[in-house]
C-alpha cells in the first residue's frame, strides 16, 4: 500500500507546480487586460494606442492617416476635417517602420473600413533601418501570425524568437516599463510619470490619433547641429529590403481597393534640410520616392520640403509644432481636396504652397494643454 501510495506521488503533478503555473498564468493575464497599466514610455503607449484605435473608431474615418513620427506631429485630423468635410484619423506611430502602416492598413480594410483616401509618410531615416530596431515595440501592434509574416520578409528568426516571447508573455515584454514605473514610484516621481503619460494618452484621443506639440522656442542649439553624425562616415542611404517590400505591399494594397494615397514629404527645419542634401541622403530618397511612384498611379506625392518653414514652426529638427503641422495639414487638405473633386491638376507629384501666418487653430489641443487638464482633473479628484 505505501509503495502504491509513493508511486502515485511520483506519477502525478506536484501541486506546487500546478500554484506555480496558476500564478504565471494569471500574473500574465493580469498584464495582458491591463495593456496601459504598466507603461513608462510615450513611444510605447503609441504604438498600444493604434492597436486599439484600428478596432474602433479609426476603421470608421474617410481619411486614414499612416507612417510615423512625421505624420504623428505633423498632420492633424480635426484640420483635415475642417478642410475636407471628411472624418480623419491619426494611426501614425513613432519609429514605425513600413510594416507597421500595412499591418495597420490591412487590418482595417478585413474589418470593413473604406476610406475615401489614405494619407502616408515613410521617412527616410526609419526606411534605412531593419526591423529588428523595433524587436521590443513590434508584440504590441502585431498577431503571432503577423510576427511570423514580417520575420519572414526580414530573413531574422532571433527577431521572430524575441517577438514572440514577448508576445506570449506580456510581463517579459513590459519588463522595462514595469521596472521603470517602480524605480518612479522609489524616488518619489510616480505620479509625475504617470501625469506624463495621462497626458500623452489624452492628447491623442483629443486629437483623433495625431500628438500635438506645444508652440515653444526651440534651442538653437539643436537646430544648428541638427545630427551628431559625422557625415563623412555615412553610408550610402538606402532602404532595408523589407522596408522597400512593405512599401510596395501597402501600395499595392491600396491600389487593390481603389483608394489614392497621398504619401507626404512633410518639411523639415532649414538646417535638417540642409545637412540631408549636402551628404546625399536626399538624393538617394528621392530617387526611391520617384521609382517606387512610378509603378504606382495611385500614388500623388505631396512635396512640403521646400515650402519655408522656419525653425519657430518645429519642437525639434524634424517634426512640427501646433503652428507648422496646422499649416501643413491644412495645405495637405486642400490638395487632397482639389485631387478629389477632380478639379485640380492631376499632377503625380504636387509641390505645396509656401508657408504663411493664419489664425492660429482653436480646436486642437496640445501636449502642455493636456497636461494642465490632467494635473487639474488630479487636483479636483484629491480634494
Amino acid at each position: 500500500m505505501g509503495t502504491g501510495a509513493s508511486g502515485s506521488r511520483r506519477g502525478g503533478i506536484p501541486a506546487g507546480l500546478i500554484g506555480m503555473l496558476a500564478l504565471v498564468v494569471g500574473v500574465e493575464r493580469f498584464v495582458a487586460d491591463h495593456p496601459f497599466g504598466f507603461m513608462g514610455d510615450p513611444q510605447r503607449l503609441a504604438w498600444r494606442m493604434s492597436e486599439r484605435a484600428i478596432r474602433g473608431e479609426a476603421a470608421r474615418a474617410e481619411v486614414l492617416c499612416l507612417g510615423d513620427s512625421l505624420v504623428k506631429f505633423g498632420i492633424l485630423p480635426r484640420v483635415l476635417e475642417a478642410g475636407l468635410g471628411r472624418s480623419a484619423y491619426n494611426l501614425a506611430i513613432p519609429g514605425a517602420q513600413p510594416a507597421a502602416s500595412y499591418f495597420l492598413f490591412r487590418r482595417a480594410l478585413t474589418s470593413g473600413a473604406r476610406p475615401r483616401a489614405v494619407v502616408v509618410d515613410f521617412y527616410s531615416k526609419v526606411l534605412a533601418a531593419a526591423p529588428r530596431i523595433n524587436r521590443c515595440f513590434w508584440p504590441d501592434l502585431l498577431s503571432f501570425g503577423e510576427l511570423l509574416e514580417l520575420s519572414c520578409q526580414a530573413r531574422d528568426i532571433r527577431l521572430f524568437n524575441e517577438s514572440a516571447v514577448g508576445w506570449l508573455l506580456p510581463s517579459f515584454r513590459d519588463r522595462g516599463e514595469i521596472r521603470r514605473a517602480v524605480l518612479a514610484t522609489v524616488k518619489g516621481e510616480g505620479r509625475q510619470l504617470r501625469d506624463t503619460l495621462s497626458a500623452n494618452l489624452r492628447n491623442g484621443l483629443a486629437n483623433r490619433g495625431a500628438t500635438v506639440a506645444p508652440v515653444v522656442l526651440p534651442s538653437p542649439v539643436d537646430h544648428e547641429t541638427g545630427s551628431r553624425i559625422d557625415p563623412s562616415r555615412q553610408r550610402r542611404w538606402a532602404p532595408a529590403r523589407p522596408n522597400a517590400e512593405f512599401v510596395r505591399r501597402f501600395l499595392d494594397l491600396a491600389r487593390d481597393h481603389g483608394i489614392p494615397v497621398f504619401w507626404v514629404l512633410p518639411p523639415t527645419s532649414p538646417r535638417w534640410q540642409e545637412r540631408i542634401e549636402r551628404r546625399g541622403e536626399e538624393a538617394a530618397y528621392l530617387r526611391f520616392v520617384r521609382a517606387t511612384r512610378a509603378r504606382s498611379p495611385n500614388v500623388v506625392i505631396l512635396d512640403g520640403r521646400h515650402t519655408g518653414y522656419g525653425r519657430e514652426l518645429f519642437c525639434d529638427p524634424v517634426h512640427l509644432n501646433r503652428a507648422g503641422a496646422s499649416a501643413f495639414t491644412a495645405d495637405v487638405a486642400s490638395a487632397i481636396a482639389l485631387h478629389l473633386a477632380g478639379s485640380g491638376p492631376r499632377d503625380s507629384w504636387v509641390a505645396l504652397p509656401a508657408y504663411r501666418d493664419r489664425p492660429p487653430v482653436r480646436f486642437v489641443e496640445d501636449l502642455v494643454q493636456s497636461e494642465i487638464a490632467v494635473r487639474s482633473a488630479e487636483s479636483t479628484r484629491l480634494r
